[in-house]
């Protein structure tokens, strides 16, 4: 294994956060230089979408709960 695979699984074991970081940030800067500006913060959007449907799947929480939650925090909430 080379030198520099072994210095990024040292990154990735000591500072997983930062390696994520540093993931993201070059996956999101290479999807701007291949589809454009607009179309990667479409991509982005949905995955963020996705993650959250995700989320509210593993911890058992019905969509509807945490929309309405989402929809109170942003005062979107029905006003009585």
């Amino acid at each position: 294994m080379s030198e520099f695979m072994k210095d990024l699984l040292n990154l990735a074991e000591k500072n997983p956060w930062r390696f994520v970081g540093i993931l993201a940030g070059f996956l999101t800067g290479l999807l701007m230089i291949l589809v454009g500006f607009w179309e990667t913060l479409f991509i982005l959007l949905v995955a963020i979408i996705g993650f959250f449907l995700g989320k509210s799947k593993d911890e058992g929480v019905p969509l509807a709960q945490r929309v309405k939650k989402i929809r109170e925090r942003l005062g979107l909430g029905k006003e009585e």
